[in-house]
């Protein structure tokens, strides 16, 4: 197995790299100890994506910062989120805004 050490930020931005990409992900997130900074905007992530990533990160506990803006996200994943942050104190950031087909989804929360 590897072991991420020295990339500090990933931008996937826009790649629509959805849930199969978002469970590769969590996987490789489990064996971070670099990454500090993870951009996920426009990914077509849904609840069920979040859901993943969030059991990768819980794992690897070094993500001060992420951005999961305009996705597919609905109220259910809200639950993922708050339990990631109560979890992992080195998440400082989450954005979340925009999510595409929801009026109520527009705000992000700081920890």
């Amino acid at each position: 197995f590897w072991i991420n050490s020295t990339v500090e930020e990933l931008n996937v931005e826009g790649n629509s790299i959805g849930i199969d990409g978002a469970n590769a992900l969590a996987g490789a997130l489990t064996r971070n100890q670099g990454l500090s900074k993870l951009c996920l905007k426009r990914n077509n992530f849904r609840d069920r994506g979040v859901a993943m990533l969030a059991e990768g990160l819980l794992i690897g506990q070094r993500i001060a910062d992420i951005d999961l803006s305009e996705n597919v996200l609905t109220e259910r994943c809200g639950q993922d989120l708050l339990g990631l942050m109560q979890k992992t104190p080195c998440i400082r950031c989450f954005r979340i805004s925009y999510q595409r087909g929801q009026s109520n989804c527009s705000t992000g929360f700081q920890n």
